[in-house]
């Protein structure tokens, strides 16, 4: 773990002075006493759901759904005995980092249901001779947006509230996902509508482009290459409507993405 990164990230109140109600606004700062009624607390961000260290394949969305139920979505600084992000405690950023790794291996079988069209389109899919498994820790998914929303993220961005969070997060000030991408170096990626997120730099260099599907889902192929080797293989999904494919069409695109990553792994340089 980069102490100095995730330490900024879970003690971020950057965007603590946007106060749209339909944005991250609750999620920063509470709302209420919790004696009352209306109590909100405040939550953490969420770095990453699943081993952002170890995994073989990373899933790039835009924020985490605003669901306080879930585990990581609705983690509470209160768990920790403060009342604000600021004041979380070195051992407090380990833990919170240690069981955003754990997601998929600690609640097997109880996911939130937003993943589990992923699960669908990508387990077992093979990486090298190994079947990828959600619940061995093989898929992680990380958000370009570290804050929950209580609007969804497309109805939210496009205000000029949202856009602050997104200059805040991504864009111009802390550009925590890049930050990931550099640090962990993962292997291969899946940008689920969120390619237009980040700078084509972070991204690779396209290779080849699928037929679009029939839900007008079309893959992009990307790779990035340093000193003449194949360091990273990126998918980018036109959309995130993966969760409306028809069940013919899924298993098109789950063979698009294996014989995708089965064509460049076996190259030495990629190992």
């Amino acid at each position: 773990m980069d102490s100095e990164l995730y330490s900024r990230l879970y003690r971020c109140e950057d965007c603590k002075e946007i106060r749209d109600p339909n944005g991250v606004f609750y999620f920063i700062n509470g709302k209420g006493e919790p004696s009352s009624r209306d109590y909100l607390h405040v939550t953490i961000p969420v770095g990453h759901f699943g081993d952002v260290v170890n995994a073989k394949v990373w899933v790039i969305l835009t924020n985490p759904k605003g669901d306080r139920n879930d585990s990581l979505v609705g983690l509470s600084v209160d768990q920790f005995g403060v009342t604000r992000r600021s004041q979380l405690k070195d051992e407090d950023v380990k833990s919170i980092f240690n069981s955003q790794c754990e997601y998929f291996k600690q609640n097997k079988n109880k996911w939130h249901p937003f993943f589990l069209p992923y699960v669908e389109l990508l387990e077992g899919i093979k990486v090298g001779n190994q079947p990828i498994s959600f619940g061995s820790g093989d898929v992680c998914f990380v958000d370009a947006i570290k804050c929950p929303t209580q609007k969804a993220w497309m109805g939210f961005v496009m205000s000029d509230e949202g856009k602050k969070v997104w200059d805040n997060c991504l864009r111009k000030r802390n550009m925590y996902l890049v930050k990931q991408l550099e640090l962990h170096q993962p292997k291969i990626v899946l940008f689920c509508g969120t390619s237009g997120l980040i700078k084509a730099k972070n991204r690779g260099v396209k290779i080849e482009e699928s037929r679009t599907f029939s839900k007008k889902l079309k893959l992009t192929i990307r790779h990035i290459i340093s000193e003449g080797q194949l360091k990273q293989i990126s998918i980018d999904f036109s959309n995130t409507k993966v969760n409306f494919l028809p069940k013919n069409e899924l298993k098109l695109v789950r063979e698009f993405i294996s014989n995708s990553i089965a064509s460049q792994h076996s190259s030495p340089s990629f190992q």
